[in-house]
């Protein structure tokens, strides 16, 4: 989804539900820090993560990241320096997978597109 926001003119809402950050050595952190951003249409992004980092007893992803909650206020910040209009939304006691629905039933129920 964020290919499509650095590369694509055809779209202007975007919506980011825990996106892998660290996946594939951080190419996705990469590319938004190095790449400049097509102005028109007007962009806008919501980012949702969960802050939960596992429950008691399970077992956690080899791509899990710690700090992806910080890596998503920096794709904000990174962003808003290039005019995309960008919110974060941060889902409590959720962790990675559980974001999907969560984040999904948010964005129809409460029309944020």
């Amino acid at each position: 989804m964020l290919d499509s926001l650095l590369d694509g003119r055809y779209f202007n809402h975007f919506f980011a539900a825990s996106p892998s950050l660290s996946w594939a050595d951080e190419r996705m952190m990469q590319k938004i820090r190095t790449v400049k951003l097509v102005k028109e249409p007007q962009k806008h992004l919501l980012l949702m993560e969960g802050d939960l980092l596992t429950h008691t007893g399970a077992q956690q992803s080899a791509n899990f990241d710690a700090n992806g909650i910080n890596k998503n206020r920096e794709i904000l910040s990174i962003f808003d320096q290039q005019g995309i209009e960008s919110k974060f939304l941060i889902y409590p006691n959720l962790k990675h997978g559980e974001v999907f629905k969560a984040s999904l039933l948010d964005v129809l129920s409460n029309k944020l597109y």
